[in-house]
């Protein structure tokens, strides 16, 4: 399990259970889940980059669980 990020469990819709494959599957964005999609979203700047961070960090997990099969 990729350890070092923030989690939180809750009930709403993606498409992350219809992808197909034997490999493991990632939802993450930058910004509150609990503001998204409502009338008070909104990011900051500090979450942009912290998101920009984040992906790096999953890209170079996933990178190098490739290269050690």
């Amino acid at each position: 399990m990729f350890t070092g990020f923030e989690t939180i469990t809750l009930n709403y819709g993606t498409d992350i259970p219809n992808l197909k494959g034997n490999h493991t599957r990632y939802l993450y964005g930058p910004g509150s889940i609990l503001v998204s999609h409502g009338p008070d979203e909104a990011i900051k700047l500090k979450d942009l980059e912290t998101g920009v961070e984040g992906y790096k960090r999953l890209i170079l997990h996933v990178l190098n669980e490739e290269t050690e099969l």
